[in-house]
C-alpha cells in the first residue's frame, strides 16, 4: 500500500470517530476502522499498518504481519503495553505533550496548598472558625517555597515543566533521570538513579513523575521512606505502584515523614476503607492531575502531527524506550 493511502486502525472506547476524521482530512485515500476494543480489531491485524491503541493490547498486535507504526493512546504505556511489545519490529509511540501543563500545574498547585496549608484552611472554614495557625494543634507550621528543595524523579516532559515552573519559586531543584549527557534547564544539581538516597535526603519536597517499569516497581519502599526528612513531603503524580503504599502508611502514621500529596494509587479507585482518606497528611486527588481542557484535540495534535510524519517518511516523535514496557504481570491495570 502507498504511503498516501494507509490502512489506519483506531481501538478503543474515546472519541476515535473525531480522530479518524482527522486523519482523512490528511489523507482522504486512508483505510481507516474504527472498532471499541483490542479484541474487536484483531481481524482486521492482517491488514493494518498503522495502530491506535487505546485499550490494552493483546498479543495479536505484537506480531501483527503489516503493522509498521502502533501509537499508544496513554502517556503512562503500562496498563496497556505487554511484555511481547519489547520485541516488537515496528516503532512505538505514545502521547508525551497533551498532559504535561496540567500535571505540572496540578504539582505546583499541591507544593502550594502543602505550603500555606489550605486544607487547614478549608476545615476551619467549614467550622465557621477564625483561628491563627500558630494556635493549629496540628504539627508544622507555614512553610515557603522559595529556599527550599524540590527532587523531581523523572526528567521527561513532565518532570521538566515542574522544575521550570519550581524555578519561577526560587526553589533549588534536584533531578534524577537515566541519561546524564546533557545537563536539563531549571535543575540545579542533575542525579543517576544510583543517588536516588541522596535526592530524597535532601529534598524538602520529592515529585515521582517517572515511568511505571520493571526497574521503578516500588521504587519508594521502607527503605527509601527512611532517607527522606521528617517534614519532607512526597507528591506522587506518575503511577500508584511506584511507591511501596502500606509502607507509605506506615510512615506517614508514624510521621517519619511530613505528608504525601497523592493523585495516583496501587488500587483505583482508592478503596472505601483506606486509611489514606482520612490521614491529616495527605492530599488525595482522584488520578486528574493530567485532566485539562483541551486534552483530547491536544492528543489528537500529537497523532495528526506523526501521521504527517509517517506519510512523508520522516522520524516519527514520542517514540517509546523499549526497556520502558514492563515485563512484570503483577501491575495493575487502571
Amino acid at each position: 500500500m502507498s504511503k498516501g493511502s494507509p490502512s489506519v486502525l483506531l481501538v478503543g472506547p474515546r472519541r476515535m470517530a473525531a480522530l479518524a476524521e482527522r486523519l482523512r482530512a490528511v489523507a482522504r485515500a486512508a483505510e481507516i476502522t474504527v472498532v471499541a476494543a483490542a479484541a474487536e480489531g484483531e481481524p482486521h491485524l492482517a491488514s493494518a499498518e498503522i495502530v491506535v491503541m487505546a485499550d490494552r493490547v493483546t498479543p495479536a498486535y505484537a506480531t501483527a504481519p503489516r503493522l509498521r507504526w502502533l501509537h499508544l493512546y496513554p502517556t503512562g504505556i503500562d496498563h496497556v503495553a505487554i511484555p511481547a511489545l519489547r520485541r516488537a519490529a515496528f516503532p512505538i509511540t505514545h502521547k508525551v505533550e497533551a498532559s504535561v501543563v496540567p500535571l505540572a500545574e496540578h504539582v505546583m498547585a499541591l507544593l502550594l496548598a502543602i505550603a500555606r496549608r489550605l486544607s487547614d484552611y478549608r476545615d476551619l472554614q467549614l467550622a465557621r472558625e477564625w483561628r491563627h495557625h500558630s494556635t493549629w494543634p496540628t504539627t508544622g507550621g507555614l512553610r515557603q517555597l522559595a529556599g527550599s528543595t524540590l527532587g523531581i524523579v523523572g526528567l521527561g516532559n513532565v518532570g521538566r515543566a515542574v522544575a521550570h515552573r519550581a524555578r519561577a519559586f526560587d526553589m533549588r531543584v534536584l533531578g534524577l533521570r537515566r541519561r546524564m549527557a546533557e545537563p536539563v534547564a531549571d535543575v540545579d544539581e542533575l542525579l543517576p538513579p544510583e543517588r536516588l538516597d541522596g535526592l530524597l535526603a535532601a529534598s524538602d519536597y520529592v515529585v515521582l513523575a517517572t515511568s511505571l517499569n520493571d526497574a521503578t516497581w516500588h521504587l519508594i519502599g521502607e527503605a527509601q521512606l527512611a532517607v527522606m526528612r521528617r517534614t519532607a513531603w512526597l507528591i506522587n503524580i506518575g503511577r500508584g505502584p511506584l511507591v511501596d503504599q502500606p509502607a507509605l502508611v506506615a510512615a506517614l502514621r508514624e510521621e517519619r515523614i511530613g505528608g504525601a500529596a497523592l493523585d495516583v494509587f496501587e488500587q483505583e479507585p482508592l478503596p472505601a476503607e483506606s486509611p489514606l482518606w482520612a490521614m491529616p497528611n495527605v492530599i488525595v486527588t482522584p488520578h486528574a492531575g493530567g485532566s485539562g481542557p483541551d486534552n483530547e484535540s491536544e492528543a489528537g495534535d500529537e497523532i495528526v502531527a506523526n501521521f504527517i510524519r509517517y506519510l512523508e517518511g520522516r522520524p516519527l516523535g514520542g517514540l517509546v524506550d523499549p526497556a520502558d514496557i514492563p515485563t512484570r504481570t503483577d501491575l495493575p491495570k487502571h
